[in-house]
């Protein structure tokens, strides 16, 4: 007899999910905390109908499965600016990885066609297209790796029972209705995968194979919270910091990196203006400056959690400036051009602000300041202390975001500074508007 663990909970699992599955999908310590297993066992347990609780809980155990594999999946030694490494060569090591990764998101659409089959329609991304993308990789994805979600949907009823509050079936049509779309597009990405790896300008460039396997680990991790997320509001009022694994370190990490870059893009700057104070025979003591402030940040914690593509930016602009600097017939002009352009990519890091789980910080943050600001204008003014403060504070945790926001509350810590609340609410309601 065969079971799927959950929490504190145990439940039977047919013998037919684990004939053509890769990967087991009991629950160990590890994974859930990683999706607070309090909160998720909660969830699992408010359900019902019996036979649907059993369903859930086993494609929530596949879906930590396979994210667990694709955090595993580390990419940071190839990375590096010491390293010489193939693109081909780099794949050979990696391909059991993300063999065994994207055979645990088949198996997740495997049981998610079983449990919430998509509407019946024809799509034009079926099983066949995918193993087909994928027909030069036999050694490292298994044919079992792609079985057949839509063959098993059409095969297998899905489980309908008896439930005290809401029917099996009704629940059941909210969680298609969730999840589908978001099966849909893991399949596609899994496809583009295989199709992208066939092409020689991916395989043979390191930065190229890099950047394509560090995206392909993120859409389909990001598809796996999607359908976490969607799951389990399908049945409870939940959050993504109370469900999603690794959600509130992926938020950390990126403000921390947020603020890295943005600290090394002002650094960088104010070196930069020094040029125009100096005749271009001393410009080579600013580019011995600013190769120091990139140097230390290809060193620090930051680099490993930037993309790939960035990654080899900063290491060629690195290459160039200690390139003209061992030059000893370079001349001040000489410096110009490595210097400005790190300035303008330093810049266009600024992207950053892009990311949906900043802007979903940001938007959050600044709302709650928003409501203290206006508390804080409606109170008389030593009663509204308080608020302001809690107003200042909400806006630090947003940095980066907007630079005359970022000056605004630097100005606050100066008690001469001519700065009004109404003017804080102002630029947090307009940055608001565009989030």
């Amino acid at each position: 007899m065969v079971f799927c663990q959950w929490g504190g909970m145990v439940y039977k699992m047919s013998d037919m999910f684990l004939e053509s599955r890769p990967v087991t999908s009991s629950v160990n310590a590890t994974q859930a905390t990683l999706l607070n297993e309090s909160q998720i066992t909660d969830i699992v347990s408010d359900i019902a109908d019996e036979d649907l609780r059993k369903d859930v809980a086993e494609l929530l155990a596949r879906t930590i499965n396979a994210r667990q594999r694709l955090s595993a999946i580390n990419l940071r030694p190839y990375s590096g600016t010491n390293v010489d490494y193939e693109g081909l060569e780099i794949w050979q090591k990696l391909a059991p990885q993300f063999g065994s990764a994207i055979g645990a998101v088949s198996s997740t659409l495997q049981f998610l066609a079983i449990l919430a089959p998509e509407p019946q329609e024809d799509s034009p991304i079926d099983d066949k297209r995918i193993d087909e993308a994928f027909s030069d990789f036999d050694d490292a994805f298994s044919e079992e790796a792609f079985a057949a979600p839509a063959a098993a949907a059409a095969t297998e009823a899905p489980v309908t029972g008896n439930a005290k509050t809401e029917s099996g079936s009704d629940l059941r049509l909210r969680l298609a209705n969730t999840a589908w779309a978001i099966s849909f597009m893991l399949k596609d990405e899994i496809m583009r995968f295989g199709s992208r790896m066939r092409q020689s300008h991916v395989m043979m460039d390191r930065w190229n194979l890099l950047s394509e396997l560090q995206e392909t680990c993120h859409k389909l991790s990001k598809g796996l919270d999607a359908l976490t997320m969607g799951v389990c509001s399908a049945f409870s009022s939940v959050s993504r910091d109370e469900v999603i694994p690794g959600f509130r370190s992926e938020l950390a990490f990126s403000l921390e990196l947020r603020r890295l870059i943005f600290e090394l893009r002002d650094q960088v700057r104010v070196v930069r203006q020094k040029m125009d104070a100096l005749p271009k025979e001393q410009w080579r003591s600013i580019a011995e400056e600013i190769y120091g402030l990139i140097d230390n940040f290809v060193y620090g914690p930051a680099f490993g959690w930037l993309r790939a593509f960035d990654k080899r930016e900063i290491i060629q602009f690195r290459k160039a400036l200690r390139d003209t600097l061992d030059d000893p017939n370079a001349k001040g002009r000489d410096f110009h051009e490595p210097i400005e352009g790190t300035v303008r990519f330093l810049e266009a890091l600024e992207v950053i602000n892009h990311r949906e789980i900043l802007v979903e910080h940001d938007r959050n943050v600044l709302t709650e300041a928003a409501a203290h600001l206006q508390k804080a204008m409606q109170l008389p003014r030593m009663e509204g202390r308080q608020e302001f403060a809690a107003a200042i504070s909400c806006l630090s945790k947003a940095w980066g975001r907007d630079t005359q926001l970022d000056a605004m509350v630097e100005m606050t810590l100066d008690p001469m500074a001519d700065l009004k609340q109404e003017d804080i609410l102002t630029r947090v309601q307009l940055v608001l508007s565009g989030l």
